[in-house]
C-alpha cells in the first residue's frame, strides 16, 4: 500500500517525523514490516539529503550528519567523542549546553517518553506546529497531553 504525500498535507508527521516535505516534491511513503524505530517503519522517496542532529546522553554533546532519507535513517550512532550511543533526535533539535543539568534532564525526560523533537502539528493547517516544553515540570505535562504523537506510541 503506497500512499502519496504532498507538501500540504499533514498525514506525513504520523508515518514518519523526520521525513520532512519540501514544498515541490512528492513523497511517496510504503510501510515495510513490523513496526521499528523512527524512520526505519518506511520507505521514505526524498532525493534531498537531510542533516540530522544525534546526541549523545553520556557525555552530552550533538553532532550533526547528513542522510538521504530515501536510503537510510538510522536511530542511533556511536558517539565520536565518547564512543557511547548517541540518538537521532532529528533536524529539528537543538542541544542545549554541556553544562546546562536541568536542560539535559528534560531532553532524557522526552526522549524516554518517545518525544525525539519531531514536530507535533495540530489542527488543520500545517503551520499548526506545538512548541517544545522549556522545563522538565511543562515536559511532564506535555507528555501526557501528547502522548499519541510519541514515537513510542504504537
Amino acid at each position: 500500500m503506497n500512499k502519496h504525500i504532498t507538501s500540504s498535507s499533514t498525514g506525513l508527521r504520523n508515518v514518519c517525523p523526520f521525513a520532512a516535505k519540501t514544498r515541490s516534491k512528492v513523497a511517496n511513503i510504503t510501510p515495510r514490516g513490523e513496526l521499528g524505530v523512527m524512520c526505519l517503519r518506511y520507505e521514505v522517496y526524498m532525493t534531498t539529503p537531510y542533516n540530522m542532529t544525534f546526541a549523545c546522553m553520556g557525555c552530552r554533546k550533538s553532532f550533526k550528519r547528513e542522510f538521504n532519507l530515501a536510503k537510510e535513517c538510522p536511530p542511533e550512532l556511536v558517539c565520536p567523542n565518547c564512543g557511547g550511543t548517541s540518538y537521532n533526535f532529528g533536524r529539528h533539535f537543538k542541544s542545549p549546553k554541556k553544562t546546562d543539568s536541568k536542560q539535559w534532564k528534560k531532553v532524557e525526560f522526552l526522549f524516554e517518553h518517545g518525544f525525539r523533537f519531531q514536530k507535533i502539528r495540530i489542527g488543520s493547517g500545517h503551520h499548526d506546529v506545538v512548541p517544545y516544553p522549556e522545563t522538565l515540570e511543562q515536559a511532564k505535562e506535555f507528555v501526557i497531553k501528547y502522548k499519541k504523537y510519541s514515537l513510542n506510541e504504537e
